[in-house]
């Protein structure tokens, strides 16, 4: 039997990985069955603790990994949802964190599942999307271009340091490429524009390409163009498995001066981001 308050005693707004089979919540326990080799995980209502009661349904959403696929249910209106999605299948892997705000997306050829969470559990879902991304690579072969041997040089004090020395930690990272923040200008201006370039510029916003060798890994924020004066606090890490990679296209932006769309073509999806200049360390 469910122990109700232990749960909401238990209750936040913090991702849980699950240690038995009472810490399911009831409503996905016909689904799910813990055992000993289990990484299950839940993931809260988006309400506080004062909107709480024991004995409400607390948690939204289950991911369950399993020996060849990922499990996904989610709950709506007292009704569960499945998603299943085979590693195999896997094409990228996003994790967005903005202040408290947290988004991991995992698309697939066929579907894409997206968790929303509280920031607070940024370091566990770092350990789901590690963890993901080992399940997935025992699938491809090692991709061993020449290209991708070499190593860029960060420019000094780059703001990105802190990320890949954290991600160096893990594995083998190779730096293809890092860009730095810089003003940038429209192509066709309206008359404010020209005030505000002066008080408050539209500025790129610096971006790092890195791979290890099985990935294409890219480090960037959600507003790639902003104004100076615009707070940003986000930074994404996009997870592409080289072999997914199909194309990699550099366009010329037609709404900024000196700046280009670099787009990766996947199988069903494509990943793009500004950058200053043309990035010659990829599959060039």
């Amino acid at each position: 039997m469910k122990n109700f308050k232990k749960e909401y005693d238990a209750f936040g707004p913090w991702i849980i990985k699950i240690k038995n089979q009472e810490e399911i919540p009831g409503l996905f326990d016909e689904y799910i069955k813990y055992d000993e080799t289990s990484h299950i995980y839940k993931v809260p209502r988006d309400i506080t603790r004062r909107e709480a009661r024991p004995g409400d349904q607390l948690y939204r959403s289950i991911i369950s990994f399993e020996e060849n696929q990922l499990i996904f249910l989610k709950s709506s209106n007292g009704l569960v949802t499945q998603q299943i999605i085979e590693y195999r299948n896997i094409e990228s892997i996003q994790n967005r964190v903005d202040l408290l705000n947290g988004t991991m997306i995992i698309q697939s050829k066929n579907e894409k599942v997206q968790i929303s969470y509280n920031a607070v559990s940024r370091d566990l879902v770092i350990e789901i999307v590690f963890k993901l991304r080992k399940n997935y690579i025992k699938y491809f072969d090692k991709f061993d271009h020449e290209t991708i041997k070499k190593d860029y040089t960060l420019p000094k004090n780059y703001f990105y340091k802190g990320i890949l020395s954290k991600l160096r930690n893990k594995e083998s990272i190779n730096v293809l490429d890092a860009q730095e923040t810089t003003k940038i200008f429209k192509e066709d201006k309206n008359w404010y524009d020209y005030f505000f370039d002066v008080y408050n510029p539209m500025i790129f916003q610096k971006i790092m390409f890195l791979t290890n060798h099985k990935e294409l890994i890219i480090i960037s924020r959600k507003d790639g163009i902003k104004r100076k004066r615009s707070a940003d606090y986000s930074h994404i890490h996009t997870y592409i498995p080289l072999i997914n990679i199909k194309d990699v296209i550099h366009s010329e932006s037609e709404k900024y001066e000196n700046l280009y769309i670099l787009s990766f073509q996947l199988n069903s999806n494509s990943h793009n981001f500004y950058v200053k200049r043309v990035v010659k360390n990829i599959f060039s």
